[in-house]
């Protein structure tokens, strides 16, 4: 499962600026606060759940507010399997979500600690994200 919960979110927080009517606006809201328990109850029940966005055009730039929504219902150590080994093993690519020789990395560093201050994980200013291939030393 993969949730993409900031789609909703996003459009919650932009969807009256972005022209979406009143009774969407409504209904949008309804399925983030559906889509957050469907997160619980799958987690509950042992389904594997990756972590995506799906956001493309003027709410592209809302991505890393994907790991804030998640982090409601679930824990960091979580959020960030869901974004490394469990997204490698739904799209089956086990060379993706690892950190061991000739595995793929997309690196990221982040200014603080996300199990004391769970914002560095969506924070913008204090990311610094670098793909390599992990090669033998």
């Amino acid at each position: 499962m993969v949730p993409t919960l900031i789609t909703y979110e996003a459009m919650r927080r932009k969807g009256a600026e972005l022209g979406l009517p009143a009774v969407s606006q409504r209904e949008n809201r309804d399925v983030l606060e559906a889509g957050l328990s469907s997160v619980e109850i799958a987690r509950r029940a042992g389904v594997p759940i990756g972590l995506g966005t799906d956001l493309v055009g003027d709410l592209e730039q809302e991505q890393l507010f994907e790991f804030r929504s998640r982090c409601e219902v679930d824990s960091v150590a979580d959020v960030l399997r869901s974004a490394t080994s469990v997204n490698a093993a739904i799209i089956r690519r086990p060379d993706l979500g690892v950190i061991r020789e000739v595995a793929v990395a997309d690196l990221v560093v982040l200014e603080g600690n996300p199990f004391e201050r769970t914002e560095v994980l969506w924070s913008p200013e204090r990311l610094v994200v670098h793909s390599a291939r992990v090669l033998d030393a």
